[in-house]
């Protein structure tokens, strides 16, 4: 059974709060736990807690800006989901986010609470050739074999 690569182009075009994260990065399917103090980001999560909606992570090129700008963030984040928030009492925020898919911004918008973004999303590329299942069948073999 033969099937070509396929490379899909941007899906859909959806406005998500942001939440700029500082020195680190979050892919699909990972989940973390991430503080939360900075007042934007405290009502980018508020709003998205009362909506049921994900929130999108994008990294700070820098750690350095308190209040980053536009031009502070990346292009490319993270769709995440909020499993679980938790209040400290100095009112920063401990939250639990599970990665969903990579997302490219198209552009963002600055408002008085917090960033959003426009977004395309950016669909993973599968391959799968009769190369690539050789090459996986030969790597599971190598893999079973004992030491």
């Amino acid at each position: 059974m033969s099937s070509k690569s396929k490379s899909l182009g941007p899906v859909d075009e959806m406005v998500y709060p942001v939440l700029p994260v500082r020195d680190v990065v979050i892919f699909p399917h990972m989940v973390v736990p991430l503080f939360v103090g900075r007042e934007k980001s405290i009502q980018a999560v508020n709003a998205v807690l009362e909506e049921e909606k994900p929130i999108l992570l994008i990294a700070q090129k820098s750690s350095e800006p308190e209040d980053p700008t536009v031009s502070d963030m990346y292009t490319l984040g993270t769709l995440v989901h909020v499993l679980q928030v938790l209040t400290l009492p100095n009112g920063t925020l401990k939250s639990l986010v599970e990665g969903k898919q990579r997302i490219k911004v198209v552009r963002y918008i600055e408002n008085e609470e917090y960033f959003q973004a426009v977004e395309s999303v950016s669909e993973d590329k599968t391959v799968e050739s009769e190369d690539f299942e050789a090459l996986k069948r030969t790597l599971l073999k190598k893999r079973l074999r004992p030491l």
